[in-house]
């Protein structure tokens, strides 16, 4: 006979749980997408894939030399801005910009236009093709899609991708740079210019080469620099200058488009600026790093004090913005790893944010961001998009997103009354939380079906956000007054 009986004595059971003093990782926010070139093998083109571990990662981004390569050296500029989730894609198994003239700016746009298709079947949040600049010498004849590659150049191709990105929802923003400031020395011949490519990396800018590249960046005539070089960047300039009141100047060619090629726009008719998707960056900065360092060894940098390498920027402030809340403005914060290669004074400084350009600046003994803008046009306060400020972007991409990720829960639900009023609550409930940080200080929210909306199965979002504005000018009024009467 079995005895099935279970009794136990009375008495006091534990159970001592394990793992709940775990430390949490830090989550990873929105992610870093970086696109450029590496002789390694590790990786097969045009295939995203994560660091999950920057040393490793790093290593095998190298040539397959050991040398640095254009992705390693974006890596570890990003790592050292603070960038905390990282996607890689290679775009061509050659030595890209470190290498010489192995890979010519048509395959780079090429590459990257098959990039970029590839990328909108994917969630990008901020990206940054390396070595793609705004002021791109050699683009010439036409891609393999049609695009005439001088008229597109980089910067637009990256505008439209992050339109067409966000339209097919997800919302992404674009970082693309200038050459820098002694690569644009050395290719242009200005007076005491690098003639090799170690100078180009590292030398220190001179007091002159500021103003000579400011005088580039706004296709104005210089010492060296005359406008007629300059034509490439008129495109973009364009969207700085204003034709007539509430008219920007028809050279103005950042105009998105969608993906048939056609210019975009929005339900009003207007054009949609594909410049609001994008930020410039023109920084003269050094990037201090253990691969920089890296480069300098290989390069031959003869000094310990020539081994941060030259940038533009644009992979610092890419990783920045994916530390920012959307309400945090990019404005005089600093960025981790850089440091200036030449100090920019507050006159030069603004006359490169007049190009709707991001630089750095000495502001209170500190080196931090100028301003915050895009490169949505802004001829003036009466004509200008109402993306000239990151922020404004990034609170309106948050929003959207919430519709997005609160209205995929009802998809396939019958659409009545009931379940459009949830889904105008959930909304609701979402868009309150941004008010407290001051991303939105108020909003209309509205959801409706018509009759022949119902029969396509449809519904209709409305929504009207006033968002927070960031404090960027503090005007001081001081007048003195006589003193009282003397008895």
């Amino acid at each position: 006979m079995a005895i099935t009986n279970a009794d136990s004595l009375p008495g006091v059971n534990v159970d001592i749980a394990d793992r709940k003093l775990t430390v949490q990782p830090i989550a990873p926010g929105p992610k870093l997408t970086i696109l450029g070139t590496t002789t390694s093998l590790a990786l097969d083109e045009l295939v995203a894939v994560n660091i999950t571990s920057v040393p490793v990662g790093i290593r095998l981004l190298r040539h397959t030399s050991g040398a640095p390569s254009e992705l390693s050296l974006a890596v570890a500029e990003a790592v050292a801005a603070g960038a905390q989730n990282i996607e890689v894609m290679k775009l061509a198994t050659l030595s890209g910009e470190l290498g010489g003239a192995t890979y010519s700016a048509n395959d780079r746009f090429d590459d990257l236009e098959a990039a970029y298709d590839l990328l909108l079947e994917t969630d990008v949040d901020v990206i940054v093709p390396v070595n793609a600049h705004l002021d791109a010498t050699g683009l010439s004849g036409t891609s393999p899609e049609g695009d005439t590659r001088a008229s597109i150049g980089f910067g637009r191709q990256l505008a439209d991708f992050c339109y067409q990105a966000t339209k097919r929802g997800n919302s992404a923003h674009g970082v693309i740079g200038v050459r820098s400031i002694m690569t644009t020395a050395k290719d242009e011949a200005w007076t005491g210019a690098p003639t090799s490519r170690t100078g180009e990396m590292f030398d220190d800018p001179t007091i002159s080469h500021l103003k000579e590249w400011k005088a580039h960046l706004r296709s104005e005539d210089g010492t060296d620099v005359t406008h007629s070089s300059e034509t490439f960047l008129d495109g973009y300039l364009a969207g700085s200058e204003e034709a007539s009141y509430g008219t920007i100047s028809p050279s103005y060619t950042f105009w998105a488009r969608d993906s048939d090629g056609t210019t975009a726009t929005d339900r009003n008719g207007v054009n949609v600026d594909g410049g609001g998707y994008i930020s410039v960056t023109a920084m003269a900065v050094k990037a201090t790093n253990d691969e920089s360092q890296n480069l300098a060894n290989v390069l031959g940098s003869p000094t310990q004090s020539r081994y941060n390498a030259l940038s533009a920027g644009a992979v610092g402030y890419a990783a920045l913005i994916t530390r920012l809340d959307p309400h945090e403005s990019t404005t005089n914060k600093t960025i981790p790893g850089y440091s200036p290669a030449r100090r920019m004074s507050p006159s030069l400084a603004e006359e490169i944010l007049q190009a709707r350009m991001v630089t750095m600046m000495d502001r209170s003994g500190s080196f931090v961001i100028s301003s915050g803008c895009t490169g949505a046009h802004n001829g003036s306060i009466y004509t200008r998009s109402d993306y000239v400020r990151l922020t404004t972007r990034r609170i309106v991409n948050a929003a959207v997103d919430i519709v997005r990720f609160q209205g995929d829960k009802f998809i396939g639900l019958p659409i009545t009354d009931p379940n459009l009023n949830a889904l105008e609550s959930a909304i609701s409930t979402a868009l309150d939380k941004m008010r407290p940080t001051g991303a939105l200080r108020s909003y209309t929210l509205s959801v409706s079906a018509s009759p022949d909306d119902q029969v396509l199965g449809q519904a209709t979002v409305e929504m009207t956000l006033v968002v927070g504005q960031e404090l960027r000018t503090i005007n001081t009024f001081v007048q003195l007054s006589k003193g009282e009467a003397i008895a």
